[in-house]
């Protein structure tokens, strides 16, 4: 959960493995923004 927001922006692929993987859609939509 340390690197979620350098991997959010950087690769879009690991966003929807991070989404169901912590269970977060929400927050993790929010932060990119």
């Amino acid at each position: 959960m340390t690197g979620k927001k350098s991997a959010i922006p950087t690769n879009p692929s690991n966003v929807q493995l991070r989404i169901p993987a912590d269970g977060k859609t929400r927050p993790f939509s929010k932060e990119p923004s």
